[in-house]
């Protein structure tokens, strides 16, 4: 998901690694603020939380990406139309 988030925010050419190793590397500081907050423990509470800032990072990535769709045409991301 944080790759494609990354590739809709730059573009296809952004280098986001091959299944994001490194992720550290290339990942946008504010992702990797949220990401933290993303692992919980064993008790229930904090797994509970864990799994809503999950849901959150998830729905705001979304958020972006539809963003960046309506904003960039399909060619400045890489896409090139079907010819039939």
């Amino acid at each position: 998901m944080i790759e494609w988030d990354h590739l809709a925010r730059y573009g296809t050419a952004y280098d986001t690694r091959y299944h994001a190793r490194r992720m550290i590397e290339w990942m946008d500081d504010d992702i990797r603020t949220q990401l933290l907050g993303c692992w919980g423990h064993l008790d229930a509470t904090d797994t509970v939380a864990a799994l809503r800032r999950t849901v959150d990072l998830f729905a705001s990535s979304l958020n972006e990406q539809r963003r960046s769709a309506t904003s960039r045409p399909s060619t400045t991301m890489g896409f090139t139309k079907r010819s039939n």
